[in-house]
């Protein structure tokens, strides 16, 4: 009796293991109606009054209830998802429970989304407009893995709309669009490309997104769009597409479809050669959709200008030129523009100089600042020295305004601008340059420094301070090459406290030989040694660490670095910030000195050194660095030792392999066959 006792109790627990396992890989969505559900969820918790929903992108608000009362329910099985995947977060049930408000989708509109993946295999050939643009608009709602399935789809769906809308008339009907994320748009365009057999590496510049907001974000006040995304499309994709038109009528059509119904809320003109045969305005058809604007390197105002007045744009507040120049540029040229507020300027001047009595004065005043700091300097303590002739003092050439007139063309050269309805911000770099010091002192709106780089080169500097707190203040950066610098130069240039970046190349650094306790420096983000003798080597620990907040550090090809080996398996450097982490040497090194690494904050690795076999996956056993999102290797000996060694890495997106040798292993087994890389 005890045995089918024992059976029953075994198949019950069975059963029950069984039952949790197919929970664990259910994905329960709740789709609400918004008034129902804050009405029945007064009582929620705070801290569900501010979460959003799981797997749901946040500028759909849609959010989290502790109950919902009134909502319909959808279970699926991640199988039923096939061949998508979300992009799960956690393995916890409540990582699998997402809501939808019914005004961003609906509960029939998801189940006809979900048909259509299962009929993903099948080259589906009835699609309509309104599915297109439905089934976009889920992918864009949800947070899907960006695997290689997913442009596929894309493409699928956009060949069968295509192909069943051959005769659309755009007057036919009125058709609902969408403003999909840029990353989505991105995609869409692409795929759309591919389709008619474009060169799709001609459709975006090679200016990237994050180096748009990065000029934004150092050259202007404001930091209005660091988290946002913008879809770039050049002026040789333009041609190409108005050549298309002119000989292929299906192209037309399919073209206006794509162009009134997914509509970017931010886009990047880049301009990479003549746009002269650029002949149908229709083209720029797309830009009048968006809220955001930048137009990078155009020379072609004119072309501009008859755009700009033959089209309507409605939604633009934000106007950037980038690199531009122009013949001229008037306040009317902006009528069309009737939600336009701002327009900002970085380098772009006029093609006739214009040079007012305002902007003389500021550019002298500002020249003669810094002409009396090292003129002044020169007398007294004379902090810069040359490297040669016994130390002498650096000659000081008198002032020449002619020559920061012809040298500064950007930046005199610009139209005063008196703009009524619009406010107008300016952003140049001037160059003033004595001997063998440069400063790069960046100019906003004509009447504010607003940071200043200072390049040294081929000098002796034994210290570093400013008489004038004006130029101490905005001082931010510092590139030096082929220098000496002193141990007080590494005590001094920590007292610059709006410091934030040091970039020393092919120089002589000269450390203190006894322990010193430098000044924190709690803004320094970057240092870059590069190619240096170190004098007192033992000592560059502390200088490092004088720098707790440290983002961005940089050791390569200096001489004999060995000891850093040294310096790093003893953990005496402490970075608990540190994300981004270069370092290369000549000889061969256990991978092991950099557990001082062993932290989340690292994204960006570059490592380049002899190892061996093992190596991989010592650096990176135990889990360590999760966070990488790019990972450089060179020189590295790769063997069996190290197969699956970045397994776990599912963040990273960027990987590249520099003479490296793979011994009795390849390329595939660093990584588990059974995940989509």
């Amino acid at each position: 009796m005890i045995a089918p006792r024992f059976h029953a109790v075994y198949l019950f627990a069975l059963i029950f293991w069984v039952e949790a396992l197919k929970l664990e890989k259910q994905i329960i969505l709740h789709f609400y109606t918004e008034i129902h559900e804050v009405e029945a969820n007064t009582e929620r918790h705070n801290e569900f009054e501010t979460s959003f929903s799981k797997l749901v992108k946040r500028k759909y608000n849609c959010y989290r209830y502790k109950e919902c009362m009134e909502c319909t329910k959808l279970v699926i099985r991640d199988c039923d998802m096939s061949p998508l995947t979300f992009k799960l977060e956690g393995e916890e049930i409540a990582d699998r429970i997402i809501f939808i408000n019914t005004n961003i989708l609906t509960y029939n509109e998801f189940r006809y989304f979900l048909k259509s993946l299962q009929a993903f295999n099948d080259c589906k050939e009835n699609f309509r407009i309104d599915d297109c643009v439905l089934i976009i608009h889920i992918l864009d709602v949800f947070k899907f893995k960006k695997d290689k399935i997913f442009p596929q789809f894309i493409r699928i769906v956009l060949v069968s709309t295509i192909y069943n809308n051959r005769c659309y008339c755009t007057n036919s009907k009125v058709l609902k669009s969408i403003t999909p994320s840029s990353s989505i748009c991105k995609s869409i365009l692409y795929e759309f490309c591919s389709i008619y057999f474009f060169d799709v590496n001609s459709i975006f510049g090679k200016t990237s997104p994050q180096l748009i907001k990065k000029i934004i974000k150092d050259n202007f006040d404001k930091d209005f769009c660091s988290k946002k995304q913008f879809v770039q499309i050049t002026s040789k994709f333009l041609v190409e597409i108005d050549r298309q038109m002119q000989y292929n009528r299906e192209f037309k059509i399919g073209l206006r479809i794509f162009f009134l119904l997914f509509r970017p809320l931010r886009m990047v003109s880049y301009c990479g050669e003549n746009n002269n045969h650029i002949l149908n305005s229709f083209l720029f058809k797309p830009y009048t959709f968006t809220s955001e604007l930048c137009f990078w390197a155009w020379k072609d105002m004119e072309l501009l200008k008859r755009t700009f007045q033959n089209l309507a744009f409605k939604n633009l507040k934000t106007l950037f030129f980038f690199y531009c120049q122009f013949t001229s540029f008037k306040e009317n040229y902006f009528k069309n523009f009737t939600c336009l507020r701002d327009i900002y300027l970085f380098h772009s001047y006029g093609e006739y100089k214009v040079f007012s009595d305002k902007s003389y004065t500021f550019i002298k005043n500002l020249v003669s600042l810094f002409y009396m700091e090292i003129i002044e300097d020169q007398k007294l303590t004379s902090r810069f020295l040359k490297i040669t002739n016994n130390n002498k003092s650096i000659n000081i050439a008198p002032i020449n305004m002619h020559s920061i007139d012809s040298s500064n063309k950007i930046f005199i050269s610009q139209e005063e601008f008196h703009f009524e309805n619009y406010q107008i911000y300016l952003s140049d770099t001037i160059n003033i340059s004595f001997s063998n010091i440069e400063f790069k002192v960046n100019i906003l709106d004509r009447s504010k420094i607003r940071k200043i780089e200072m390049h040294i080169y081929n000098i002796y500097v034994d210290r570093i301070y400013f008489e004038s707190l004006y130029i101490s203040k905005n001082l931010k950066g510092f590139q030096i090459h082929r220098a000496k610098l002193s141990s007080k130069f590494l005590s001094e240039v920590l007292l610059l406290s709006n410091l934030e970046t040091i970039v020393v190349t092919d120089s002589t650094i000269t450390f203190p030989k006894h322990t010193t306790n430098y000044h924190k420096h709690l803004l320094m983000n970057e240092l870059s040694i590069i190619g240096c003798v170190l004098e007192n080597q033992d000592r560059i620990f502390e200088f490092i660490n004088s720098m707790p907040k440290l983002k961005n550090l940089t050791l390569l090809s200096n001489i004999d670095t060995y000891f850093f080996i040294k310096i790093f398996e003893n953990n005496m450097i402490k970075l608990s910030l540190l994300e981004k982490f270069h370092f290369s040497e000549e000889g061969t090194c256990d991978s092991g000195f950099l557990d001082f690494l062993n932290n989340d904050s690292i994204i960006d690795l570059n490592v380049g050194f002899r190892s061996k076999e093992g190596s991989l996956s010592e650096l990176f056993g135990n889990e360590k660095m999760l966070n990488i999102e790019k990972l450089q290797l060179e020189y590295f000996k790769i063997g069996f030792k190290d197969r699956k060694s970045i397994v776990n890495y599912k963040k990273m997106h960027y990987l590249h392999i520099f003479e490296c040798d793979f011994y009795q292993i390849s390329f595939s087994e660093l990584f588990d066959k059974n995940e989509e890389c």
